[in-house]
């Protein structure tokens, strides 16, 4: 009766005061509870930069031995927070308000971490507070560096890939100067597919890891080496680029790969060839860089050579090459090629008693192409698997119809020495 009576003596702006009074307190007491339990570190801050009042958080974070962080300075933990501010702590803090910087900070025990600050300021007239969020960005900047180390390097070899390559050729080009040269060593393996075909891709994958450490070892403080495709590599040299330096450095590149990659009790052989491209003598463009040592390294391939320089004159070979690769996919799909039979001929009795099969090609648009261009172009690429399954059916084709009509004659199919080292390959002669 008492409460009722009193309540009901109050006047009506007395008793709404009254209720926001009580409202204010719990509203207090939830944002401390909050405060107190958030697992990012909230610290309060004077003009001073001087800290007022830290949760437990921020005891953790700092690594404080002590129980609070009352009294301490700001800058003990953030030594940073106010570089570059010629005037008072205040001011400092006002242009850090309402923004989100990254700061080195310091742990109690001096180990260095890198955090995220940001700072609030709270109004009030008769005081200049600030609140301060304070996280450790340790675990996200380490997440962030092997995001960037994955999108910049190849994940079986870990060296640098193609767009991390470009990157740093655009990078040296525009830095050089007018008398310095760059050199681009395209660098590719020979026989790796017959590896990959015959021993599997575990197999295949140990041998380009083997590989990319020993051109690693040669490359280490001479070049920038990347891995640009399944069994290619480049290099870039933008030291000493004289020609002496440069083949020097393709010999021994070459060299560390004669003695073969073992591997499961197997001593596998796996070549080089190089090709290089200078700047800005070959080239005035890093896309122009990558073109013509392409073009040298295919002629080195060619030629079995090792390494090879870029020449204007093989460039213009490499375009018919290219529109001789195209086409011979569709000549062997088409059966447009042909196989030429050569009497063998025995001289004690003078009769033909086998041939052998000699491969040919007439093409409609780039005319006769001989065996020896389109046969050596199929020999670095996919294109020889399929030519040689062509002529193998084609030969025993014709022996067939030469033994229904009553020719006893043996033919002889020449083969790839790739196709020597497919398991596979016997099998398919039986079923043939």
């Amino acid at each position: 009766v008492y409460l009722v009576c009193t309540l009901c003596s109050l006047e009506s702006e007395t008793l709404r005061a009254l209720m926001l009074a009580i409202g204010l307190r719990k509203r207090d007491a939830l944002l401390k509870s909050i405060v107190q339990s958030s697992t990012d570190c909230i610290v309060c801050i004077d003009s001073r930069g001087v800290i007022r009042t830290a949760n437990p958080a921020a005891l953790n974070m700092f690594a404080r031995r002590s129980p609070t962080l009352n009294g301490e300075s700001m800058t003990r933990f953030v030594p940073g927070l106010l570089d570059g501010s010629a005037g008072e702590p205040w001011q400092a803090l006002e242009q850090l308000a309402g923004k989100v910087v990254e700061q080195n900070a310091m742990s109690d025990m001096g180990e260095e971490f890198p955090a995220e600050l940001s700072i609030s300021r709270v109004r009030f007239d008769d005081e200049r507070l600030y609140t301060a969020i304070i996280r450790d960005i340790s675990e996200r900047q380490a997440q962030q560096r092997q995001l960037q180390f994955q999108a910049t390097h190849d994940p079986l070899t870990t060296l640098p890939n193609r767009p991390a390559l470009a990157a740093h050729l655009d990078s040296v080009l525009q830095s050089r100067n007018a008398t310095s040269n760059v050199a681009l060593l395209m660098i590719d393996l020979n026989r790796f597919k017959e590896v990959n075909d015959t021993l599997g891709h575990n197999i295949g994958d140990y041998v380009l890891h083997e590989v990319a450490r020993r051109l690693g070892d040669i490359a280490d403080g001479r070049g920038f080496i990347a891995r640009i495709g399944g069994d290619e590599f480049a290099l870039v040299v933008a030291g000493n680029t004289s020609a002496e330096a440069i083949s020097a450095l393709s010999r021994e590149l070459v060299d560390c790969l004669k003695e073969p990659v073992e591997t499961c009790g197997i001593a596998i052989e796996i070549g080089l060839s190089i090709g290089i491209a200078m700047y800005p003598g070959d080239a005035k463009s890093a896309e122009e860089l990558f073109q013509h040592s392409d073009v040298a390294m295919y002629v080195a391939k060619r030629g079995n050579s090792g390494f090879e320089f870029y020449d204007s004159a093989a460039d213009q070979n490499s375009l018919r090459r290219l529109a001789i690769a195209s086409k011979l996919r569709s000549a062997i799909a088409n059966d447009e090629l042909q196989l030429h039979y050569q009497p063998q001929v025995n001289l004690a009795n003078g009769r033909v008693e086998s041939v052998e099969a000699l491969l040919r090609w007439n093409e409609r648009v780039l005319g006769f192409i001989g065996p020896d261009e389109f046969i050596s172009l199929a020999e670095t690429t996919d294109l020889i698997q399929p030519l040689s399954a062509w002529t193998l059916v084609q030969g025993f084709r014709q022996a067939a119809q030469w033994q229904n009509d009553g020719l006893d004659l043996r033919v002889a199919i020449n083969i790839s020495a790739r196709l020597l080292q497919d398991v596979s390959f016997p099998a398919r002669v039986a079923e043939l």
